[in-house]
């Protein structure tokens, strides 16, 4: 070979190395989000046992009439999902879409839900409101988990037992849930 073939060759070789390494940063990077934003919906499961029992003892306070004002259950932080969804979207799969859909769906609403909580009027509906919401959030990130192959929307079943653990929620500390707008108010 001659030095311009060698050359070239070698130019050729350096840069199909360049862009392969270039490539495999990119899904090595991908990946790393996957994982966090898998991560924060584990996070999320978790957070809802605290929430579940914090929505006991608000519910409880506001039944015995204790309190001046209500204390809210606090929001639930979307950090990874808000930075970095964008750049995963395009390597999931519709199903896993509509998963992480559902469920950042939900916490959008628990949010809007428990900042509402101090100026509304009926505020016993949105304490069992916000129960039946933990209840689908630990469901929502149970499918995301497991890597189901359908969604929450698509399970009548769970979303109906979600409303029921809701109504018996109401029910153990006298609140008055309106069913027709528990009922109603999925996703």
């Amino acid at each position: 070979m001659t030095k311009f073939e060698i050359a070239i060759s070698t130019l050729l070789i350096g840069f199909i190395l360049g862009q392969a390494t270039d490539i495999s940063k990119y899904y090595l990077v991908i990946f790393r989000k996957k994982r966090a934003l898998h991560q924060e919906v584990l996070d999320h499961q978790d957070r809802m046992n605290f929430l579940k029992s914090r929505l006991c003892s608000i519910a409880e306070m506001y039944n015995e009439g204790q309190v001046i004002g209500l204390p809210s259950p606090g929001a639930i932080e979307t950090l990874i999902f808000n930075k970095d969804f964008a750049d995963i979207l395009p390597h999931l799969n519709k199903v896993e879409r509509k998963q992480y859909g559902d469920h950042y769906g939900t916490i959008s609403s628990f949010n809007r839900c428990a900042a509402e909580l101090s100026d509304v009027t009926h505020k016993s509906n949105h304490i069992v409101y916000l129960y039946q919401l933990t209840c689908m959030l630990v469901e929502t990130s149970r499918f995301i988990i497991e890597k189901r192959e359908s969604v929450l929307n698509d399970e009548e079943e769970i979303l109906v037992d979600c409303r029921d653990m809701a109504i018996k929620f109401a029910n153990k500390y006298g609140l008055e849930p309106d069913e027709g707008e528990a009922a109603n108010k999925q996703l």
